[in-house]
């Protein structure tokens, strides 16, 4: 007989070597936890910052994208784990921190427009694309060229590219004017483009010295 064409032989095996699951049961610190938010009690609430946050900021950081807050991640998923608990949907087969990470874990999701599949999350370990991977490196090469500029030349240029993401004409035309980012930035409007062209000038000369960066954009 070939086992390995055998499928009931394999169905059969597995069947046998599964156990029965075990049943979870709360904690005393997450039973007390649960019951004080159910009672409203705002001393429980205000220990949370202090015994999760760094967790829930771990996972988050794992996603490697600068789009996502952890502080308002934290408090989004806090604020729906409160509420399920609150309306009885906990349904308490898992510890209150990882009820609360798995909540956060699909709110940074959905925010990245992403499909669970995409992410898989393994013991608390995210697995990000390498593609991903490569454009947050990038990120973090061009942030660490922009922090060898000085503050001025740095402030000008966030300002300059900031404004160029305002969807609003009005509001873009106006912002864009050298008179505005001089104000802004308090230095002489008429220096305004000659100072912005000097900084823009040298952070190029920067990244194009960055072989990492020139590696990714030429790939």
């Amino acid at each position: 007989m070939d086992f390995k064409k055998s499928n009931s032989f394999y169905l059969n095996l597995m069947q046998l070597s599964q156990t029965e699951p075990k049943e979870y049961h709360l904690s005393e610190k997450d039973k007390k936890i649960v019951l004080g938010i159910k009672n409203y009690d705002s001393h429980v609430l205000s220990k949370f910052y202090n015994e999760y946050y760094e967790s829930i900021k771990k996972m988050v950081i794992q996603f490697r994208n600068p789009a996502l807050d952890p502080e308002d991640i934290f408090q989004e998923g806090l604020i729906r784990a409160v509420m399920n608990i609150r309306e009885n949907k906990f349904k308490e087969n898992s510890s209150f921190l990882t009820y609360l990470n798995r909540i956060c874990y699909y709110i940074c999701l959905k925010k990245l427009g992403k499909n669970p599949d995409d992410y898989p999350l393994n013991d608390g370990i995210i697995s990000i694309p390498d593609e991903e991977n490569r454009k947050f490196e990038l990120y973090e090469r061009v942030l660490s060229a922009m922090k060898q500029l000085d503050e001025k030349c740095r402030d000008l240029i966030n300002l300059r590219f900031y404004v160029d993401e305002i969807t609003n004409p009005e509001e873009k035309k106006k912002l864009r004017s050298y008179d505005a980012m001089a104000n802004k930035l308090n230095i002489n409007p008429a220096s305004v483009g000659q100072f912005l062209q000097r900084c823009l000038k040298k952070f190029k000369e920067i990244v194009k010295n960055d072989s990492e960066i020139q590696e990714y954009l030429e790939a």
